[in-house]
């Protein structure tokens, strides 16, 4: 990360939200740790805890866990605990399909529990965050309603979100690609690129380009879910308030991260902005994007953009 942008990021400040932090910490705004203040959201207390104990390492300037879950509305709901922890839900598996890709056993039920939940909009405004502006989110299918209940966190503050998505009902009434894309497209929010792609198999758990026993070692298999990167558009954005400034800032850094530097530059080059970027902060954003995108053709060059786009195919 240009040391401008990071300069830039320390005197706006920058917050990142995970909800779902389970098994670790999503690290796509690494490259601006330094200057971001981390905080996972976690309903499973257990797990809360034990995130809190190890630490995440990653040097970001501040971490905090809540142990929450968030919903469309304040009140509780029943979770579904299954087998393979990570696949807890509040909706029903369906086991018969899992079974199908070779899964079965990830969807048996062990317990049924009642959990507590808040809006977004309310636990940001009691555990006093402001401004964040990058979601992370996979809380299996729970998706559209989590948005439903930080509607003034997707209108007014975040520039970014990784939500999970998925293509193939696993669970009962589970909303698919479709209805989450359209939730946040309501809010400004457009889709940018795949971060992740998960394909299963029939009959193995092997991933596709690993060899299974028998006689289909190899096989491509079915897009059941995946990871999609949404950015605000920055020609959507306001310019009115030193706040709105801000965001279009926060927009530019966090579209950096990602490599997206025509819309980073998008976001810097707005006249509002260029001026608080220049003048208040006495930062030049603009050329600090320049600099990194001349440096990944440097890079590229050194790697080979053949090989790269070769092992892009590969394993997306």
């Amino acid at each position: 990360m240009d040391q401008i942008l990071l300069s830039l990021a320390q005197k706006i400040g920058l917050t990142a939200l995970d909800v779902g932090a389970r098994g670790g910490v999503n690290t796509d705004l690494g490259p601006l740790a330094a200057a971001t203040n981390y905080v996972g959201f976690e309903p499973d207390p257990e797990e809360c805890a034990r995130l809190s104990r190890t630490g995440i390492g990653g040097g970001w300037k501040n971490v905090k866990f809540v142990p929450v879950a968030l919903a469309a509305e304040a009140g509780e709901f029943a979770l579904n605990l299954y087998s393979k922890r990570g696949c807890s839900s509040k909706y029903t598996a369906r086991q018969d399909l899992g079974k199908l890709f070779a899964r079965g056993d990830f969807y048996n039920l062990d317990k049924v529990v009642k959990v507590p939940c808040q809006r977004l909009d309310d636990v940001l405004q009691s555990e006093s965050i402001e401004e964040p502006a990058f979601m992370k989110i996979d809380v299996q299918s729970m998706e559209v309603e989590v948005f439903d209940g930080a509607v003034k966190t997707l209108q007014e503050d975040l520039v970014g979100i990784r939500t999970e998505v998925s293509f193939f009902p696993m669970y009962e009434e589970q909303p698919l690609f479709a209805e989450i894309d359209q939730r946040v497209r309501r809010d400004g929010f457009v889709p940018m690129r795949w971060l992740e792609n998960h394909e299963w198999r029939r009959a193995t758990k092997k991933k596709p380009y690993s060899m299974a026993d028998g006689a289909l070692p190899f096989s491509r298999g079915q897009l059941m879910h995946a990871d999609v990167l949404y950015l605000q558009h920055p020609e959507g954005l306001k310019t009115d308030s030193p706040k709105a400034l801000r965001r279009l800032v926060r927009l530019g850094l966090v579209a950096a991260c990602y490599q997206h530097y025509d819309h980073a530059l998008a976001a810097f080059s707005i006249p509002a902005v260029r001026s608080f970027c220049q003048g208040e902060l006495k930062l030049d954003a603009e050329q600090a994007v320049e600099r990194m995108s001349q440096a990944e053709v440097t890079l590229g060059r050194r790697l080979g953009w053949r090989l790269m786009r070769a092992l892009q195919n590969r394993f997306a």
